[in-house]
């Protein structure tokens, strides 16, 4: 059979908005052909937690694994008793 032709986006177009305005299949080929619409997800990633953006986050996990926000509670025993405490979970490569 031949080859599947390339998607006809244009790459440029709403760049500046790309993350809001872009559906996910032309943020993955724009980034994979052209290097745009790209999270750097090994830039700041020791401080992810507090410097990504929600967005970086969200990219990066969907994408590498990284920068993925798991809430979960473990139980703590204190003098007033039984308590929940938040626990964070990092989801770890892909």
């Amino acid at each position: 059979p031949p080859p599947t032709p390339a998607p006809d986006y244009d790459c440029l177009d709403g760049l500046d908005q790309w993350y809001t305005l872009w559906p996910t299949e032309k943020q993955d080929w724009c980034c994979k052909h052209e290097d745009r619409a790209c999270y750097h997800c090994d830039e700041g990633l020791e401080r992810w937690h507090e410097e990504w953006s929600i967005g970086k986050k969200d990219w990066c996990c969907r994408h590498y694994g990284q920068g993925c926000e798991a809430q979960l509670h473990s139980t703590e025993c204190t003098e007033q008793g039984l308590e929940l405490l938040p626990v964070e979970v990092s989801a770890e490569g892909s």
